[in-house]
């Protein structure tokens, strides 16, 4: 019998599929770098969370690498992606400073502790990030003229798919050893509610695809 978080699964990689269509899509037509290079971001959550589980390649390669992977180029994107909306340069330079800190920490940290486990501390520091370039851009866009519908900026649904999901990441990965070992029912459950994040996320990130700057 299939479960409810079984579905909500199919549902997400659904989302994710979709996403990586339109991307590709925008791709060809040469309007790649209004989209900020999407397809990049796209493709890789495709390969970690949807081909590998398929292919029963998280059992041949440890899933903490994985993940510890698609933590380091997640920095990577939104750094760009941010650092290009901030066309002034007192932004640029903070979103800067702040990507090197959080990036060099995560290295040091879960290099230092070994890929047995992913610690809290490195889950914890991705999500923060996240918050700290979706916040900066939502103070830096109300401090500027903006032209046309807030609605219509990629960089708006981007950032809002952001929060969500980074407030819901702390909740869900921090405890996530602890529920684990103590209750593992519980666990599921928050597992089932990121699910349905995730999912919304996506489609905050599909309706981003939309937007022609």
């Amino acid at each position: 019998m299939i479960s409810k978080l079984d579905i909500l699964n199919k549902i997400y990689e659904i989302v994710v599929l979709v996403n990586l269509l339109l991307s590709i899509y925008i791709l060809m037509k040469g309007k790649s770098g209004q989209q900020f290079h999407f397809y990049v971001y796209i493709s890789v959550v495709t390969i970690i969370d949807i081909i590998f589980p398929i292919l029963k390649l998280e059992n041949v390669m440890n899933s903490n690498y994985l993940f510890f992977i698609f933590i380091l180029i997640s920095y990577l994107y939104f750094f760009y992606f941010f650092r290009k909306n901030f066309k002034e340069k007192i932004y640029r330079s903070i979103w800067t400073i702040v990507f090197s800190v959080f990036f060099g920490m995560t290295l040091i940290h879960q290099i230092r502790y070994n890929f047995d486990e992913l610690t809290s501390f490195t889950l914890a520091l991705l999500p923060l990030f996240c918050i700290f370039g979706s916040m900066g851009w939502f103070v830096y866009i109300l401090n500027q003229k903006v032209e046309g519908p807030i609605f219509d900026k990629k960089s708006f649904w981007i950032s809002c798919g952001l929060l969500i999901w980074s407030v819901f990441f702390l909740f869900r990965g921090l405890p996530m050893y602890y529920f684990n070992n103590l209750d593992p029912d519980f666990l599921k459950g928050i597992s089932m509610i990121f699910t349905i994040v995730n999912i919304i996320t996506y489609l905050l990130f599909f309706r981003s695809q939309f937007c022609e700057k």
